[in-house]
């Protein structure tokens, strides 16, 4: 359709009402018609009201036109917006993965956790039926929803509802802001106000619940399973009482395979550095200093001081694991040119063995271990042993309020020792790997 100038106005087209307006997107501004009934305007009043609706905003479009320079686009549709900011991660995977120190890409368990959340985004839209819902129209009322909606959601199968936390939400909130707000700095300009999609985007409150510390027998029982479990045996014996059924049925299976990535190796990282699960999972061996006795990364997450480490021995406080410093030694030997710390056996990189981590929860009976709980563990350990909370917030990388209240618990059953390892009851253990390196 040709140049067009005038106000918007309500003519039939067809036999069909519709409304001719200004798209001031282009240059030179261009006439376009919208269908009343597409719109859900029927009756003359309806018809009426979005008329009024086109000439309000064509004069906000107008003015926003001359001070952008004809730079928006409210009807891009929102799928195709979405399809634009999964290439633009999938980039910056790219970037990660062939330069591991550039600070501008993702991770592959980040993008992984995008993908996830635009997935159920775009499941949504078409379920709920907003296939043709534009970036102009999107509010906080429609992303309310989708976010109700991914609370009670069930798996891809159907049959089993999902219990997310507050948590798990508020990470997929992280993901789509994220996405939004990379939409928002693209020019055309797709949203006529980011601020209204601002409250829907918040994080909501969620209980943490008090600080998990470990006695020295429960971490080592975790260990000590992990390494039964890692040696065998082949064959397991199953029994099971099916619904309905009064008798108990008995058998062997054989192990359908073994972790790529041992348990054993993640627990000791996890437990002896307090660090979060990916950056142990990501832990290349240019991290470990052998000659000053030191495990130092990049923490993007930190403002002011970007590295943090943490000195297996050395360090004024104490030692903290100078076994596991002799650990890595080995495990260096036995990687070769490999550049990451965890074996991967046929994988590009090593994963958390989430499998594995709940069978051996499951076998040994007891307060369940993780990795957010060790990290917990390892400042309440620190705190036990005297260690300042300032000391052991620099090792973690987070902040010594953030220690003190969200972190430090009071630890029972504290070993004997002069480093953090023998407090945990954890280097017999690991002298036990150390003789079977040997």
């Amino acid at each position: 359709m040709g140049r067009y100038r005038g106000r918007p106005r309500l003519k039939r087209w067809r036999g069909q009402p519709y409304i001719y307006w200004t798209d001031y997107s282009c240059n030179p501004p261009k006439l376009r018609r919208t269908s009343c009934h597409a719109r859900d305007a029927h009756d003359r009043d309806e018809q009426s009201t979005l008329l009024n609706e086109f000439l309000v905003r064509e004069k906000l479009h107008s003015a926003e036109a001359v001070k952008l320079g004809a730079a928006f686009d409210y009807e891009h549709p929102m799928l195709a917006a979405i399809k634009e900011y999964r290439s633009y991660v999938q980039e910056r995977q790219k970037t990660k993965q062939q330069n591991p120190n550039a600070l501008e890409g993702l991770s592959i368990s980040s993008v992984a956790s995008i993908e996830f959340t635009l997935d159920s985004m775009v499941d949504w839209f078409e379920q709920s039926g907003k296939n043709s819902l534009t970036t102009g129209r999107l509010d906080g009322s429609t992303l309310g929803q989708f976010f109700t909606w991914l609370a009670r959601g069930r798996t891809k199968h159907g049959n089993k509802s999902v219990v997310r936390s507050a948590a798990t939400l508020n990470k997929h909130k992280r993901n789509v802001k994220a996405c939004l707000k990379f939409l928002n700095n693209r020019r055309p300009k797709l949203f006529p106000d980011f601020d209204i999609l601002r409250d829907a985007l918040k994080a909501q409150a969620q209980d943490l619940g008090p600080p998990a510390s470990f006695s020295a027998a429960e971490l080592s029982n975790f260990l000590n399973e992990a390494i039964e479990y890692e040696k065998g045996p082949l064959e397991f014996s199953i029994e099971r009482r099916k619904k309905g059924r009064k008798s108990i049925e008995r058998f062997r299976q054989a192990r359908s395979s073994f972790t790529a990535t041992p348990v054993t190796r993640v627990f000791l990282l996890l437990a002896l550095t307090g660090w979060r699960k990916e950056e142990v999972v990501q832990l290349r061996w240019e991290h470990v200093r052998f000659d000053t006795g030191q495990i130092q990364i990049w923490d993007p997450k930190r403002r002011g001081m970007k590295h943090k480490l943490v000195p297996l021995k050395g360090a004024l406080e104490g030692d903290v694991a100078p076994t596991l410093l002799r650990l890595l030694q080995h495990w260096h030997k036995e990687a070769g040119n490999d550049p990451w710390v965890l074996p991967h056996r046929g994988l590009p990189n090593p994963v958390f063995p989430a499998h594995a981590w709940k069978e051996i929860n499951q076998r040994i009976g007891q307060r369940r271990i993780g990795p957010q709980s060790l990290r917990q563990n390892f400042c309440s350990y620190a705190a036990a042993l005297g260690v300042p909370p300032s000391i052991a917030a620099l090792w973690q990388g987070h902040s010594a309020a953030v220690a003190e209240r969200y972190y430090r618990s009071h630890v029972q059953g504290v070993m004997r020792g002069r480093s953090i390892e023998e407090a945990m009851g954890l280097k017999p253990l690991m002298l036990q790997l150390l003789r079977d390196k040997k």
